[in-house]
């Protein structure tokens, strides 16, 4: 993907998981930068899963993300890369997203 998809992604993402201007992913300077899109979303998550689990599930919703894919990542995943493979998820589910939007507008 280029810079622009990228950052296109990231706004997807920052409106699905409802985040003020404080908490949003910062835009990407670089289209290889995927990998620091990857690393602030797991911090996040890792946030999410920990102090305010109730907006994780609610962000689920509006991601698009089965109730029981979510399910089976938590029972499934390693504590340890928990945070990390749901931020695969949603960021893969993104540009997903971001794929369809293109097809159809024009």
């Amino acid at each position: 993907m280029n810079q622009s998809d990228s950052n296109l992604c990231i706004s997807i993402i920052n409106k699905d998981l409802s985040l003020d201007e404080e908490e949003s992913l910062p835009e990407l300077s670089d289209s290889s930068d995927d990998e620091i899109l990857e690393k602030n979303l797991t911090k996040l998550i890792q946030y999410l899963l920990n102090k305010d689990f109730n907006r994780l599930i609610n962000a689920m919703y509006r991601i698009d993300i089965p109730e029981n894919e979510f399910k089976l990542i938590l029972e499934t995943s390693d504590p340890d890369v928990l945070a990390n493979t749901l931020a695969r998820r949603i960021i893969s589910r993104a540009y997903q997203k971001l794929e369809i939007r293109k097809k159809y507008s024009s």
